[in-house]
């Protein structure tokens, strides 16, 4: 679920993690499934890292900059972004009714130049 805004975008995001189960049944360390070497790692098939929410919206922010650059358009990021963990389905309910219902509430913004 998303909305665009004329200055800033909401969305929801799901990062699926990897295999679950492989988490849930392994008795191994953190720290030896985040092992650089393939072979020190409970499962060698497994990838270093689960990838960041960071480096999603990295690659939004670069994809978004490269097309406007490409078309000319006049755009500029803002340096950050504010993220939330959504912990449970009234919290999931209570974001995706804000979102859902921002541009409703546009007129009132206060970087609405109206």
């Amino acid at each position: 679920m998303y909305v665009v805004m004329p200055n800033h975008i909401h969305a929801i995001i799901e990062v699926e993690s990897l295999d679950s189960d492989y988490y849930e049944n392994t008795t191994a360390l953190s720290a030896e499934i985040r092992t650089p070497n393939p072979a020190q790692r409970c499962n060698p098939d497994m990838p270093r890292h689960v990838p960041a929410l960071s480096r999603y919206i990295n690659m939004f922010k670069g994809a978004v900059s490269r097309y406007a650059g490409r078309n000319k358009l006049v755009f500029q990021w803002q340096s950050r972004y504010h993220d939330h963990l959504i912990r449970g389905a009234s919290d999931g309910n209570k974001i995706a009714d804000y979102i859902e219902n921002n541009i409703a509430r546009w007129n009132k913004d206060c970087y609405n130049d109206k």
